[in-house]
This record gives C-alpha cells, structure tokens and sequence, in this order.
C-alpha cells in the first residue's frame, strides 16, 4: 500500500487557472522487515486535480540490519509552491519472531 496525497483546486479560484489551494494527504502506512531483509520502499502515490507529474519526496531511512522502528516521510509541493500535509510510513526491522505486543 502506498501513502497517496491528493490535491484539489480551491473554488475561490474563479477558474482562473491558479492552484491557491495546498495539497491533501490521505493515508500514511505502517509495515514490518524482517531484520537483514532487503528493504525497497514502496513508494507513494500523488495526484493533483490542477498538474500531472508531481512525485513526492521521501526522507528517512531504514537499516535493516539494526531492529527498530524507523519512519519514512513523505511530502510533495506542486510548480504553484502548495505544500502537501507530510504522510508518514512507520517500518519495524523485526526479528523472525516479529513485534513484541506491549
């Protein structure tokens, strides 16, 4: 599953054509790696009602050969400069009998 952002244009625009509106998060992921796995992101999706293209960023890092929880970030800003609301993927580096329940 993929964090997905979303944009919408604001209706004040007029239909102008200027994008006043900031971008919309919809959904943030939490998984478990197993410890020593290879890790590959899933990634995310974006889409914007007003412009095609847009890939968010991602910072974060997860080193599975260390267990842990580790947090992704995701975040996105279209060509009118509107900041997405960051999404954020929680990953657990687990051994191979998984998470501990508190």
């Amino acid at each position: 599953m993929q964090p997905e952002m979303k944009r919408r244009l604001d209706p004040n625009s007029g239909g102008s054509g200027y994008d006043r509106t900031g971008d919309h998060t919809a959904w943030a992921a939490e998984m478990d790696v197993l410890f020593n796995a290879d890790f590959t992101d899933p990634g995310s999706t974006v889409s914007d009602s007003f412009e095609n293209g847009l890939t968010a960023i991602v910072t974060g890092e997860v080193d599975t050969s260390i267990p842990g929880t580790y947090t992704l970030t995701y975040n996105v800003s279209d060509s009118a400069g509107n900041a997405a609301t960051e999404v954020q993927r929680t990953v657990h580096v687990v051994d191979q009998q998984g998470r501990s329940s508190p």
